[in-house]
Formats: structure tokens, sequence, C-alpha cells
């Protein structure tokens, strides 16, 4: 079991190039992230590509405004993004509330 309320949150600065503070909770067996990610109104996690792995985020609540491969989606509460392996996205909170996300990074 994870448990996000005994792990540690960082606060990662412009992570990705992107816009404000990225807030995460990460465990990692060294293949693979559990991530808990916080995107405060007006942060965003900047674009970049999975060379070596593909990422699910699923939306706790908040909603996701993501590009994957130059097009744009909206993704809200009880949904999920997903970057397949060799692809490039980003991910902003143009929202008024807090975004929070659960992402999984598994190498393939």
């Amino acid at each position: 079991m994870i448990n996000f309320e005994n792990i540690e949150e960082i606060a990662i600065p412009e992570f990705r190039k992107g816009k404000g503070e990225t807030k995460m909770k990460q465990i990692s067996d060294g293949k693979t992230k559990i991530v808990q990610v916080t995107l405060e109104p007006g942060n965003s996690i900047g674009k970049h590509t999975h060379d070596t792995n593909c990422e699910v985020m699923h939306i706790i609540s908040g909603v996701a405004s993501c590009t994957l491969n130059g097009e744009d989606e909206t993704v809200l509460p009880g949904q999920a993004h997903y970057c397949p392996k060799g692809s490039e996205h980003s991910v902003e909170n143009k929202g008024s509330e807090p975004l929070v996300m659960f992402a999984v990074v598994a190498e393939q």
C-alpha cells in the first residue's frame, strides 16, 4: 500500500521548463515512479518527451489542460491522460483551483 500522507512533498520550480512550482510526492523502485502531483492555478509542467517510458495521469481534482504531440485536450476529474513512449506532452492548470493528479511513469 502507498500512503501519500507519509511521503515528503517536494516543490520543483519550473519543472521541465514549465511555469511556477510543481509539488510532488514520489516513490520509485528504479523502473517505475508513482507520483502525486499538485499544480496551483497558472502553473505547468513544460513540454517534454518520454523517450524510454510512458506516463498515465489520473486527474483527482481540478482540470488539466494537456498537449500530446501537438494536440490539445482537457482532462477532467475521474479521467486520465496517457503519454505513450516516444511521445511529447505538457500539462497546465488553467483553472481556478489546484490540479491534483496521480501519475505512473513506467520504463519500457
